[in-house]
């Protein structure tokens, strides 16, 4: 959807996105990590054994590899380019095919509040914040849309990825990315 505002704005959600895949990642690792330890968040030993698994997580590793090598300013090769560009274009619906595999209908109605609570803080709630923060920060045309445009898309499939492998609700995950997914066909077009 970012692409229909032009080259221009694909480099500003690319630069937003790098920075807050690195935060939000992070994030939710430890706020995954966490609850499992057993022991008081004040334990030493807990934040230690947290920070390893943060930053022995692939997408906060991939992430900061990327940056990092953006920074260097050299082209990737012509076949990596594609290869990736081919990967990146089947890994959204591949996820998204995964994650409604693994619902469970009579399991949503259970979670529906929580589902509906969290939708609506990130399709709803969440933009409307970021609309008035980027306003009183003076920002408007493009330099406007395109942030707002990545806040107001759906949770990302790869939260779903990320519980399953930390050990999260993985139900829970799963029936927040449809819900979001869902309910951002009306709120990101508005």
């Amino acid at each position: 959807m970012i692409y229909a505002f032009g080259q221009e704005a694909v480099q500003l959600v690319a630069v937003q996105v790098s920075v807050t895949v690195i935060i939000y990642n992070f994030l939710g690792t430890v706020l995954l990590i966490l609850p499992q330890q057993g022991r008081s968040a004040r334990s030493p030993r807990v934040w230690s054994r947290t920070a390893v698994r943060v930053l022995k997580n692939p997408l906060i590793l991939a992430s900061t590899l990327g940056i990092a090598y953006s920074l260097t300013g050299l082209p990737l090769p012509v076949v990596l380019d594609r290869t990736l560009e081919l990967l990146g274009r089947t890994a959204a619906p591949l996820a998204l095919l995964t994650v409604g595999a693994g619902l469970e209908f009579e399991r949503l109605r259970g979670d529906l509040g929580t589902t509906l609570a969290v939708t609506g803080v990130k399709t709803i709630i969440y933009p409307i914040l970021i609309l008035f923060g980027l306003r009183i920060a003076g920002l408007e045309g493009l330099a406007l849309k395109a942030p707002l445009m990545l806040m107001a898309a759906p949770t990302a499939v790869i939260g779903y990825v990320m519980t399953r492998e930390l050990g999260g609700d993985v139900k829970l995950s799963g029936a927040i990315v449809v819900g979001s997914t869902l309910v951002s066909v009306l709120t990101i077009t508005a």
